[in-house]
């Protein structure tokens, strides 16, 4: 053996290599010493000196073996590496000292290592290791391997392999090649000796064990069984935060993203060492086998049956051994090896079916105390001993086999005391714990001290389980038969049954036994968790198989036992099982360790029941008033001017329209008339109240002293008396005939008007006996059916009162509540997905699906109700008095405060010979839908209040975000879905379902109560005379009218546009400028000249302002003596913008082409950027194509810098710039961790070529915080690289407010925003309506075009801002979920800046409006009547004007555009003439490059367009001027303040008192001779119609020609031909 190097060989020392500075001399230092040697070693391996080949060889590597040339090491045990180490980098001490390491120290360690002399090293292993397999291979075929020469060779070669440093896997390879050999020649030297020299042979196998173990030893790498593999930085970050809610330590020097970037750095080192280490082993591994069975085959020769096993062990690596038995004497035992056991029940001879207890069985076993098929899934995770099984001359016909494996850590069980809180009822005890893997089964232990205890468990992941909500994920039971006195209660939860990973939540709730006693609760406590999976090897899929093995349910804390599949009986092979038991980090929570956030969503909860209350109570007060107007509007009343002597009856029902102001306050005149005869004019009024509601269905019930046959027609006339309520709506007229039930409709659908439509108060109606109106069958049907909408409606009479519909309401919105509250699971801030969050609601599709569910219970238990109110029979005897109405009377007479029919004694007297008979159910069915009502309403808000004390604030709004879209749906969804189904029904079984149904009435009782109420009457002061004919005003006294009417009208309408505009355009500027701030300006400025960019003129300088003005202020170092919290607040420089996730470049290249041209000289060129050209391939670093070296990842910082990402990938947006435009793809990197990092990363970048000439843009992107001012920022810069060469620099620096509901006006602009939606929706139907019924006269006004235009960019900025908010929210969802993931706000830079845009316009055109109606109109529609007169011409110079101005256009960029930069394109041209014409031109320095063409443009641009043209659109503008003028409008007042100033002036004359009028004379209708003359012209007009045989009743609407006679001239209008 050597005995080192001799006197003449260089002296090489660890303190010596240290000295010296640099790697290069360093690496000489080395190559001296070994280079000493290269004569005598080329010597001796020419002639296959194996002797002097190993002598040297010791020699040599003795030394360099020695040397410490990475002084600075991690501080990791052992090959497995765990999630304490990883926490701990970062807060290691130097060797020798208690001082930390800095980050340099660890920089220099993981980052900036020198290894040029250890791959030196590495190569002279390798080159040794080949000399030694020469050797060995060039041995004569004939002749065995001497002892000596195999003890010596395997001990050099195992010299060569002792440092790991320096060896590298081709080393490991030749030396794994060469023991199977050297193994080979011992097995076979045994078998050829009779005698072998034992103690020989036996030193030269412990020579090939030791080199076998030597290569295990390099071929093993460090293990990450329970951590991520192969992780990003952002993977790892989220993981370290992640494990330290188990695990505590000291603080770290570092902030985590330094401390990440260490720990990502070297797990990617050891990744990239297990995949070279991976395929090295699936090469060596065969040898090393094959090694090691012959040593088996070696002891097999010299053991004999009964012997005690002889072993063969190395203590780290490897173990095997060889065991002749007799079939007997082992069957139904165990097989005991280290740490496994395998159960050999059943073994039987190979011999057939006939048994041999003599039989010789041998046991050949290798068990690997490391595993070393590391590679494919599972494999890393293996941490049991690893044994291959052979057994030779028995076999065990078992289908499956058993294997005991002793764990390496056992679950340790510290008894510990439970303590619960008061609030704890259940005592249920919390434990958490941490699940990598899902293909693991768990082994649950607890351990109470006592067997009378029993628990249920409940897992859930990520949060605790709610055992009230039954919130959780798996549930099971502790039973009686999985108690062990070892372990206690032990329970196995497969991999299928649960698969949750993360952080897992075990919730243990304690069964006592009937009897037990309570302290039994208190009694000491133990449990803890176990991972296990058991795994077969499969060796020609070289893959580890779950499906193989299973695990047993008689593991223990400390065994795992597995049943696996036997192979050795189907092939024969060798068994090879391993396990990958495993005790992760738990911790138990008895007293709720991990705080909850605080139970505080109890008190929204109330104040939407108190709120809902308060607006019931309201509500309903009004809806009992209303209903009790509805009493008197829907009865049957008689007319006032029915007489005594009648004695022919109808029943006359006005149906009045739904239309906004359809009402009148004007009295009604009307004249039947018949086939035998025609009625007086008669008067449309009792003696309750006159005029006729919105909406109403009035029923009078008419006298006759004569029949009047089958009905013809009806005129109906209104006097106009009714003030501002003049105008009146007419839907129809029913009249029925009492004596043959005969129904006669005369539809009008008209205004009774002097300034609507035709402008006529006087209407002659046919009669038809059928009429359909489907408008009128759906206006109906809506008000009837929709249970919201006739609340404030009901246009017929029914049983189902206001205050019932409004009671269901209430009672379907409790249900709704108590359901969502059921239905909602509660939230989870970090697994909530897509979920917009807008003020306190949170809408997600699982909110939409809670509030559904809710919505279908509370509309089934509200339409029972409603069918009770609606069939059930009303008590007759309080229809129109109780006890509520007759005090609120009592006290109105007192007060006076009720002038309507609700505050008067008034009942109907034909009410009394009415008979309702379509009421089916009994009228104790009303208590029992109140019942329904109130139970609902009284249990559904108990169990809110009750449910509500634990709920936390984000499931409160869940809640009532459910709430609220129920309400939505409700309205809008499902009834309407209701009300459609309604009038499907009702057009198929039921025409008239929209019209109230008759009743039936007693013709003798209604005569005799008309007779007595017609002679009870007191005709004079009620009747005041007979309603005269209104005569047909001249033109001057209709245009009086109108002129008033309109002033009026106009008055109304314009307070009424004046105060909704007004508020909308508050609304506007209120919702915009919550996004903009007046301090923006100065922030911008602040980071523009923080990071000055437009001094930077080519790539140098570039590179000079990257490395000293943006890494120097974007990163916080010291400012003004503070220094900045980098862990939580990562500040800039200046230490108050806070930086949002890192920076990030982004580089846009272009693909090389082709060179065009007769001059080309070149055959590749690089042109500009377009999108289609753009490069979009992967490459490696320096932009080399794949395949990339497999240890690039792990030795470059700018690895991701060379891959591109599409802008679909990163959530890109176009960047436009000074010369392109970029899209939002590109080859990014990140800029994270600190200065140091980052100035690596650009350095690299600049060393390995990333800026070249196919760059056409690099965008340096990061956004910033300003918490002081509530402000983003979000700058970028741009440096392009036009294909001309040249850089041009561009920035941008933009400051957005995204917390837009914060503060104290947050809740404040939420809803105004939701009143703009409602704003939106009403004008949309109001718009939508007058474009269908009278379009052309809609569009001609230029304020509806306006009004179109604002409500198309209302939507237009509504939209921009939904899909901005949503922007938002998933930006930030994106930081708060990973603080190191970049943060662009390029997509909400754009949608920010058209929002406001859009609202921008929205406000000049909201602006305008108001203008127009404070009284500019005068000046507005001149200019618009000015504009719309000369719009011919106008048209004619535009056009002559755009020609010539495009002609200069043209002309300026070709003679300019080379030379002058404001005329380089057309757009800029356009800028510049535009400039000229409003003065703002510079004409020196086209001058200056081109004299004598820019003298003559600008001359002849001066003559030809701003002289002559302009002049032309003056003259046009002036003629249009003064023809406008002559034509000014008449009738609309000037402004505003006239209509109020004459409001004023009348009100003034009403405050002085009424003049005192001269009585009026009344005259009966008994004396007939004020009427001759109208019924003259009656009979006349019944004669025609006769003669004509135009008296047949039609189902077409025809206004007849009418004859009347006034002051002796006749007069026919002809309507309708």
């Amino acid at each position: 053996m050597g005995t080192g190097p001799d006197k003449h060989t260089p002296n090489i020392t660890t303190s010596k290599i240290d000295a010296l500075r640099t790697s290069a001399e360093r690496l000489q230092l080395v190559k001296s010493f070994v280079s000493a040697f290269d004569e005598e070693m080329i010597k001796a391996n020419r002639t296959a000196d194996y002797r002097t080949l190993s002598r040297k060889i010791m020699d040599i590597t003795s030394v360099y073996n020695k040397l410490d040339l990475n002084n600075a090491k991690l501080n990791i045990s052992g090959i497995e590496l765990s999630a304490e180490d990883l926490l701990w980098l970062g807060k290691q001490v130097k060797e020798g000292s208690n001082q930390p390491m800095t980050w340099t120290e660890y920089w220099d360690l993981i980052v900036v290592v020198d290894t040029t002399a250890t791959d030196f090293l590495m190569q002279v292993s390798e080159t040794y290791a080949e000399m030694l397999r020469y050797s060995v291979k060039t041995w004569p075929s004939n002749k065995t391997m001497t002892i000596n020469s195999i003890d010596t060779i395997s001990r050099a070669l195992a010299a060569t392999l002792s440092n790991k440093d320096y060896t590298n896997m081709n080393t490991t390879i030749l030396a794994s090649e060469v023991a199977s050999i050297m193994a080979d020649n011992l097995a076979r030297m045994v078998t050829q000796r009779t005698f072998p020299n034992t103690e020989q042979i036996n030193s030269a196998v412990q020579g090939v064990i030791s080199l076998i173990q030597k290569c295990l030893y390099i071929l093993q790498t460090i293990l990450t069984p329970n951590m991520p593999q192969d992780p990003t930085v952002d993977v790892m970050r989220n993981y370290l935060e992640y494990m330290k809610i188990f695990t505590s330590g000291g603080t770290a020097a570092f902030s985590l993203q330094e401390q990440t970037f260490l720990v990502q750095k070297q797990l990617q080192k050891y990744f990239v060492q297990k995949v070279l280490k991976s395929k090295a082993s699936q090469t060596a591994l065969p040898y090393l086998t094959l090694a090691l069975r012959k040593l088996m085959d070696y002891l097999a020769q010299l053991i004999q049956m009964g012997d005690e096993q002889l072993v063969l062990e190395d203590e780290e690596y490897v173990f095997i051994s060889v065991e002749k038995r007799s079939v007997k004497a082992v069957a139904g035992t165990q097989l005991k090896r280290p740490r496994v056991n395998v159960d050999l029940t059943g073994l039987t001879t190979t011999h057939g079916l006939v048994k041999c207890n003599a039989s010789q069985v041998t046991f050949k076993t290798i068990i690997f105390k490391k595993n070393p098929y590391f590679w494919g899934e599972f494999a890393d995770r293996i941490t049991s001993y690893v044994p291959v099984l052979q057994i030779d001359g028995a076999v065990l016909p078992n289908a499956r086999v058993t294997y005991s494996f002793q764990n390496k850590v056992e679950a340790a069980c510290n008894d510990k005391t439970p303590t619960y809180k008061e609030d704890n009822l259940d005592k249920i005890i919390y434990m958490v714990f941490d699940r990598q893997h899902a293909a693991d089964d768990i082994l649950f232990f607890i351990r109470p001290n006592t067997t009378g205890l029993k628990y249920d468990v409940y897992l859930r992941i990520a949060e605790k389980p709610n055992l009230k909500e039954k919130k959780f994920d798996y549930h099971t039971a502790m039973k009686t038969d999985h108690w062990t006195n070892e372990d206690g209660y032990k329970l196995l939860i497969k991999s299928s049954e649960f698969a949750g990973t993360g952080k897992i939540w075990i919730a243990l709730k304690p069964l006592l036994e009937q009897g037990s006693d309570d302290t039994l609760l208190k009694s000491k406590f133990c449990a803890n968790v176990t991972s296990v999976s058991c795994l077969e090897w499969i060796q020609k899929k070289a893959v580890w198989d779950k499906d193989k093995c299973r695990v047993s349910p008689t593991c223990t804390r400390s065994v795992t036992v597995c049943d696996c599949d036997n192979r050795m009986l189907a092939s024969g092979e060798p068994m090879t099982v391993g396990t990958t038991s495993y005790v992760p980090l738990s911790e138990i929570d008895f007293d709720n360790k991990v705080v909850d956030e605080l139970s505080i969503g109890r008190g929204p909860v109330i104040g939407v029941i108190i709120v809902l209350g308060s607006l019931y109570v309201l509500f309903a007060l009004w809806a009992w008033r209303e209903d009790q107007k509805d009493k008197y509007k829907w009865s049957y009343s008689l007319l006032i001017d029915n007489d005594i002597a009648d004695n022919a009856f109808y029943i006359v029902s006005v149906y009045t329209g739904l239309r906004s102001a359809s009402g009148t306050n004007s009295k009604v005149g009307f004249i039947l008339v018949g086939e035998d005869g025609e009625t007086d004019i008669r008067r449309l009024d009792d003696d309750s109240h006159v005029g006729f509601e919105r909406g109403s269905v009035r029923t009078f019930v008419m006298s006759t002293r004569r029949y009047l046959g089958e009905l013809i027609c009806l005129r109906i006339w209104q006097d106009d008396s009714g003030g501002n309520n003049s105008s009146w709506f007419l839907n129809k007229v029913v009249v029925t005939d009492l004596a043959d039930r005969a129904r006669y409709i005369f539809v009008c659908n008209r205004w009774f008007d002097y300034d609507t439509g035709d402008k006529k108060v006087d209407r002659l109606l046919t009669a038809t006996r059928h009429h359909r109106s489907f408008t009128e069958f759906i206006s109906y049907t809506v008000a009837e059916q929709h249970l919201w909408f006739s609340v404030f409606l009901r246009p017929i009479r029914s049983n189902f009162t206001r205050v019932q519909r409004l009671s269901c309401l209430l009672g379907m919105m409790c249900i709704t509540m108590i359901v969502s509250t059921m239905v909602i699971r509660t939230p989870n801030e970090n697994t909530r997905i897509n979920e917009v969050k807008i003020g306190p609601f949170r809408f997600s599709l699982e909110n939409v699906q809670a509030a559904l569910i809710s919505l279908a219970v509370g509309t089934v238990v509200v339409t029972i109700a409603s069918f009770f109110f609606k069939n059930a029979e009303n008590n007759e005897n309080k229809r129109y008095r109780s006890w509520v109405l007759d005090n609120y009377r009592k006290a109105n007479a007192r007060f006076k405060f009720d002038p309507s029919i609700v505050g008067r004694d008034f009942a109907p007297p034909a009410e009394d010979a009415l008979q309702y008979n379509y009421i089916f159910l009994p009228h104790v069915c009303i208590y029992v839908g109140w019942t329904i009502l109130v139970m609902s309403v009284v249990v559904a808000s108990s169990l809110i209040v009750l449910y509500s004390e634990s709920w936390k604030l984000m499931k409160s709004e869940d809640w009532m975000t459910s709430f609220f879209i129920s309400c939505l749906c409700s309205m809008f969804v499902t009834e309407v879905i209701k009300v459609v189904c309604f009038m499907l029904v009702y057009a198929m079984m039921c025409p008239r379902a929209y019209e109230p149904p008759d009743p039936e009435m007693d013709i003798d009782s209604l005569e005799e109560i008309t007779k007595r109420n017609s002679a009870t009457l007191n005709i004079g002061p009620h009747f005041q005379g007979v309603l005269p004919l209104p005569k047909i005003p001249d033109e001057k006294t209709l245009m009086n009218n109108q002129i008033n009417r309109i002033r009026n009208h106009q008055l109304i309408k314009i307070l009424f546009q004046l105060v909704v505009y007004s508020g909308l355009l508050y609304i506007v500027y209120k919702i915009s400028y919550e996004s903009r701030d007046p301090r923006s300006f100065y922030l911008k400025n602040h980071v523009s000249e923080m990071f000055t960019f437009n001094k930077v003129t080519d790539l140098k300088s570039y590179t000079t302002w990257f490395d000293e003005q943006f890494i120097n202020n974007y990163f916080s170092k010291t400012y003004y003596g503070a220094s900045p919290d980098t862990e939580t607040q990562p500040y800039t420089e200046d230490l108050v913008n806070f930086r949002v996730g890192p920076a990030r470049l982004r580089q846009l290249r272009i693909t090389p082409e082709p060179c065009i041209g007769p001059l080309a000289t070149k055959t590749v060129c690089h042109n500009r950027f377009v999108e289609k050209k753009k490069q979009t391939h992967d490459f490696c670093k320096g932009w080399v194509l794949f395949p990339c070296p497999e240890t690039e990842k792990s030795t470059s910082l700018t690895s991701t810098a060379w891959l591109y990402k599409s802008s679909d990938e990163v959530w890109g947006f176009t960047t436009i710039a000074d010369y392109n435009s970029y899209a939002g793809g590109g080859y990014f990197m990140k800029l994270d961790v600190n200065s140091d990092v980052s100035k690596k990363i650009f350095s690299e970048l600049k060393e390995n070529n990333w800026f070249d000439n196919m760059t056409r843009a690099v965008i340096l992107e990061f956004s910033l915080f300003n918490a002081n001012a509530n402000l983003f920022v979000y700058a970028k810069f741009v440096a392009e690289f036009p294909e001309m060469g040249g850089f041009l620099p561009y920035s941008t620096v933009s400051v957005l407010r995204l917390f837009l509901h914060s503060g104290p006006d947050g809740d404040f602009i939420m809803i105004l925003e939701l009143v703009f939606v409602l704003i939106m929706f009403f004008a949309t139907l109001g718009i939508a309506y007058q474009l269908f019924t009278d379009p052309k006269t809609f569009i001609k006004s230029i304020w509806n075009i306006l009004d179109i235009l604002a409500l198309i960019m209302s939507y237009v900025s509504t939209t921009m801002f939904v899909i901005k908010l949503g922007i938002i929210t998933k930006t930030i969802k994106v930081f708060r979920e990973d603080k190191n993931e970049y943060i662009g706000f390029e997509n909400l830079e754009f949608y920010d800046y058209f929002t406001n845009a859009t609202f921008g316009i929205l406000v000049f055109i909201l602006s305008v409006r108001i203008s127009r109606i404070l009284g500019y109109s005068g000046k507005i529609n001149e200019m618009a009547a000015v504009i719309c007169n000369a719009a011919d011409d106008l048209r004619g110079f535009l056009c002559v004007f755009s020609i010539a101005t495009s002609a200069y256009l043209i002309c300026g960029t070709l003679l300019f555009g080379r030379d002058e930069g404001r005329f380089k394109t057309f757009f800029d041209s356009f800028g510049t003439i535009t400039e000229t014409f409003i003065g703002k031109n510079k004409v020196t320095d086209i001058i200056k490059s081109q004299p004598i063409y820019a003298e003559i443009y600008y001359a002849t641009f001066l003559l030809l367009v701003l002289m002559t043209l302009v002049t032309m659109a003056a003259a046009i503008l002036n003629f249009s001027i003064a023809d406008v003028r002559e034509e000014a409008a008449k009738l609309a007042p000037t402004n505003i303040m006239e209509l109020i100033w004459d409001r004023i002036v009348v009100l003034a004359g009403k405050l002085q008192g009424p003049k005192k009028a001269k009585k009026a004379s009344v005259v009966r209708r008994d004396s007939e001779s004020e009427l001759r003359e109208i019924l003259a012209d009656l009979h006349l007009f019944i004669s025609n119609l006769k003669k004509a045989n135009r008296y047949r009743l039609t189902d077409h609407e025809e206004e007849v020609p009418v004859v009347h006679t006034q002051n002796n001239v006749r007069k026919t209008n002809t309507s309708g031909k």
